[in-house]
């Protein structure tokens, strides 16, 4: 048997960094820091051409939910407007039916109206005759 390469594992990184030391520090004028040669400067003034922070007034509830009401907006008039026009349409050809009528069914059923019911109604196709519900009624092709 060969004995199988070993590949060397890299070191672990260390989780922290280098704690600094307090000693590094030299806090002589307020706000100022020093590191060695470098000064750091700590100020409250925001950068330029950021906002102002505090002005005092808070957005709004209205500003938040404008986007929100502009989607129902959109969906109610794409969606659910024609939705409820072709259900008014559905209702007004299953309110007309009448005897004599030529019609197709939800199920492909070609078929003539014998009579028609409050609920029901009597489908003559070939030699036989059918009760369906009325909203098995799918179009109307006629007289």
């Amino acid at each position: 048997m060969t004995p199988s390469p070993v590949t060397p594992q890299p070191a672990p990184l260390p989780l922290s960094p280098a704690p600094l030391a307090v000693a590094d520090l030299d806090s002589s004028a307020f706000g100022a820091a020093s590191l060695g040669a470098s000064t750091v400067q700590v100020t409250s003034t925001p950068p330029e051409g950021a906002p102002p922070e505090g002005n005092g007034e808070r957005p709004s509830l209205f500003d938040g939910m404008l986007p929100f009401l502009a989607i129902g907006l959109v969906l109610w008039l794409l969606i659910f407007g024609p939705e409820k026009k072709a259900r008014k349409q559905r209702q007004a050809m299953l309110e007309a039916l009448k005897k004599g009528d030529k019609v197709i069914t939800s199920s492909g059923l070609h078929a003539e109206i014998v009579s028609v019911k409050e609920h029901e109604v009597e489908l003559k196709a070939g030699g036989s005759q059918f009760t369906y519900s009325r909203a098995a009624v799918n179009e109307v092709l006629g007289s």
